[in-house]
């Protein structure tokens, strides 16, 4: 599509959707900066006025304007999900995946970054559409796989773009020892770091113009590869995801910053020092919860730098049909909220879930509802999606799972 052509449609799409007042330029603006020859055009050609949310980070929970206490709870869902179907399951808060491979998907053009403008305008789309229905935001900065770069060793791999690891780059090997190396590269090598920061500040400077965003996750699930699975690649991710917070928030420093220690369960959270995240007023937790919910030894370790006995008898994704109990995810859950309490920051299961398949989930999804009720935490369920072995819908329509949520969803905590 022609230049002007697109600035047109997406001049279109801006006007209705409704976008802020200060968005009305934004599609004439995103086109020309990628021409622009100037450094970094795109940052302030899609910057919106920094705007309060409606709801904010206040001690270990949230509280909304008022001051009156807000539980976010919910689905994960992106534009390519079912986010539509959120409000409609009485949902306050969606978790919304971004994959810096979408929004970047070719290299920038002599130091300029080629913003991807449908990819945004999409964005920003299911973001008003949830603001239109009064439901909270978390932009989170994912990845699945790590890169397409690696799609051949890890399926539908999205995160980082492919070609960061292209000649002229940071090049790596299409093999388990590139994988591994590249995870440690990233978080490591200081000449990565600013790309990955321009793309995190595509996303502040845009989305803390959009009053229903309550704040943006810095790293899904951070990988620590060949840094090795403990304390000191716990110490390496954190310290990472410092470096990009202090960043981070002299953009916008209203909103609430989400972090992990290693990996999606906080792998080494028991003796993590969380000092580079300092000062933690806009910091939050976030836990991925697939467990089983066997009796010990089954759960996290005693050091919590990994699971026990492994990841796979651990985890639901790879169970045949669950067994646990309400007791044991209720002890998980408790065991990770001791130390966000000790911090004094606020816990967020941001992901949790069975297998669509598996005749135990209706069960599993009780205990789990049970349990997040009882210690009133902010959660989002993955996923609100026909597709993938965690799915909730079929063919668009809710399950017997979404059903139960949304039950679950109509009586507050």
């Amino acid at each position: 599509m022609k230049r002007a052509a697109l600035a047109v449609v997406l001049g279109g799409l801006v006007a209705a959707l409704g976008l802020p007042a200060s968005a009305s330029d934004w599609a004439r603006s995103a086109v020309v900066a990628q021409r622009a020859p100037s450094s970094q055009p795109q940052l302030d050609d899609l910057t919106l006025p920094l705007v309060p949310p409606w709801v904010h980070r206040l001690g270990t929970g949230f509280v909304d304007q008022a001051g009156a206490a807000v539980y976010l709870r919910g689905f994960d869902a992106n534009s390519e999900m079912a986010y539509r179907k959120a409000g409609d399951l009485g949902a306050n808060f969606v978790r919304v995946a971004i994959y810096w491979s979408d929004l970047e998907p070719t290299p920038p053009t002599n130091g300029v970054h080629n913003w991807d403008a449908g990819q945004i305008a999409k964005l920003d789309a299911e973001v008003q559409y949830l603001a239109n229905r009064k439901v909270n935001v978390l932009l989170d900065l994912h990845q699945s796989g790590w890169s397409p770069y690696f799609t051949n060793i890890t399926k539908d791999a999205r995160g980082m773009p492919a070609w960061l690891y292209s000649p002229g780059y940071f090049p790596q090997p299409m093999s388990q020892e590139g994988l591994g190396l590249a995870k440690k590269d990233f978080a490591t090598n200081p000449a990565i770091f600013p790309y990955y920061r321009d793309f995190a500040q595509l996303i502040v400077d845009r989305y803390r113009g959009f009053a229903n965003v309550v704040g943006y996750e810095l790293y899904n699930e951070p990988q620590p590869g060949k840094l090795g699975s403990n304390h000191t690649g716990t110490q390496t991710l954190i310290a990472f995801q410092g470096k990009l917070l202090q960043y981070l928030r002299t953009l916008d420093p209203l909103r609430t910053y989400v972090v992990f220690t290693r990996q999606g369960g906080d792998l080494g959270y028991l003796n993590a020092d969380i000092s580079a995240w300092a000062p933690t007023v806009d910091v939050a937790l976030d836990f991925h919860d697939y467990f089983v919910g066997l009796d010990p030894p089954y759960g996290l370790s005693d050091d919590t730098e990994r699971w026990s006995p492994d990841t796979q008898s651990t985890h639901t994704q790879f169970e045949a049909a669950y067994v646990g109990t309400y007791a044991n995810q209720l002890r998980l859950l408790d065991q990770v909220l001791a130390k966000t309490n000790e911090w004094g920051i606020p816990l967020i299961v941001g992901e949790w879930g069975a297998r669509y398949d598996d005749p135990g989930l209706l069960e599993y999804q009780r205990q789990m509802l049970n349990a997040l009720r009882a210690r009133k935490l902010s959660w989002a369920r993955w996923a609100l999606t026909s597709h993938g072995s965690l799915r909730i819908l079929d063919n668009g329509k809710p399950t017997a799972a979404a059903l139960q949520i949304q039950q679950d969803l109509l009586n507050p905590y």
